[in-house]
């Protein structure tokens, strides 16, 4: 008896609504884009000098995403890194990062951040640069 009791209550307030998920705007629209980043510059440069990075960022559909980009450069041996950070506004940017001035393998990673409450979400690429001793001649 308890159990059937218990049953048709449970299914009374299934199919009346007494039980139900908490809804909210973000589940009937998640706000969410996905996008990809794309850096690239350099794989071999001299001590000193400033890499030239290019990111862009691509998205679903044809919109344009808009946010900055923050690219780190980080010494894979003594793990030191260097930030640069640029303002993305929907095309290819191209600019100068810090001068590097340690010998070794260099980690370049660019992270897209959206501006607050957009629908885009964050993404991230990276590569590797190898700083060289200049050639003595």
């Amino acid at each position: 008896m308890k159990k059937t009791l218990l049953a048709v209550l449970a299914t009374v307030l299934v199919v009346g609504g007494g039980v139900s998920a908490p809804t909210s705007a973000a589940d009937e629209y998640p706000g969410t884009v996905t996008t990809a980043t794309d850096v690239g510059g350099p794989r071999k440069m001299a001590v000193g000098k400033k890499p030239k990075s290019s990111v862009y960022v691509k998205s679903a559909g044809n919109a344009k995403p808009v946010g900055s980009i923050r690219v780190q450069y980080l010494h894979k041996a003594s793990q030191k890194s260097r930030f640069t950070t640029v303002k993305y506004r929907g095309k290819r940017v191209t600019f100068f990062g810090p001068q590097l001035r340690r010998v070794g393998a260099w980690k370049v990673r660019a992270v897209f951040r959206p501006r607050a409450g957009s629908v885009w979400k964050t993404s991230k690429d990276s590569y590797s640069l190898k700083v060289i001793r200049k050639r003595k001649r």
